[in-house]
Order: structure tokens, then sequence, then C-alpha cells
């Protein structure tokens, strides 16, 4: 498994255990819509990765150089009720503490930070809202490594 999967499944696990109206409907990927039934629901979205510095810099006590990787993921809180937004702003804040409450997830990543937080009502269907947070894990490692 690749520390990338590593991660998302650690958060996955975080927002399991935080016990908020959605744990037992967390996600990676979610690929249906989301059904009234099925309400509230968190969603975890990989956006992409990418290494600074690829060439590394030494590090001492290691062989070799290291890189710093980062990796960026969206969480979304997803709600269908009649004040749906509502729930979904209740559902990000319960997201967002339970993963910086600690910013290293376990030891995974040297730093957990919030890039930006987005909002959608869909004006289509009335009573739905999608509330989004992208985080940045930051992580070190051999430059032979993943």
């Amino acid at each position: 498994m690749s520390k990338i999967n590593d991660i998302l499944n650690e958060v996955k696990g975080r927002l399991i255990a935080a016990q908020t109206p959605a744990a037992d409907r967390v996600y990676r990927r979610l690929e249906e819509p989301l059904s009234l039934s099925a309400s509230p629901a968190i969603d975890i979205r990989y956006q992409g990765d990418s290494i600074r510095d690829p060439a590394g810099t030494p590090h001492p006590g290691m062989q070799g150089r290291v890189v710093t990787h980062e990796l960026y993921f969206e969480v979304a809180a997803l709600s269908r009720a009649t004040d749906a937004e509502a729930d979904a702003l209740d559902l990000i804040a319960a997201v967002h503490a339970a993963l910086l409450s600690d910013p290293t997830l376990g030891g995974l990543v040297a730093h957990l930070d919030s890039e930006r937080c987005e909002a959608q009502s869909d004006d289509a269907e009335s009573g739905a809202c999608a509330i989004t947070r992208q985080y940045r894990a930051i992580w070190r490692a051999p430059s032979n490594g993943l």
C-alpha cells in the first residue's frame, strides 16, 4: 500500500471515529448522488500530489537525499435536508476539528493543514448542499522511496 493510501485511510478512520452525524457514511470518492436517506455524508477526494525539490537535500544520518512530499485532498460535507447548509456547516466544522486535533495523523505526516473552504448549494434541487475543505499533508522521505 502506498503512503498516499495510508494517509487517506487514516483520514477516513479518524472521521469514522469522530462520531459525527455522518460517522457511518464516510466515503472515499462517492460515485453516486447522495440520497435523502443517506444524508448527511462525508466524502474524501484525492486531488493530487507533488514533490518539492525533486533533487532532494542531504540529510544527516540518512544515506542519499530527502525530498518533501505534498498530498492534496478535499473532504466534502454533504447534506440533503430542510436546512442542508446549516447541517453541512456543522459537519465540516466537526471534520476539521477531528483532523486537526492531531496534525501529524499519528506520525504519518509531518504536518496537515487546511488550504481553503468552499460551499455549493444545488439550485436545481432544493435542500442539497456540499461544503468542501481542501487539505495538504506534508512529509519527508528518502528520494528513492514513495
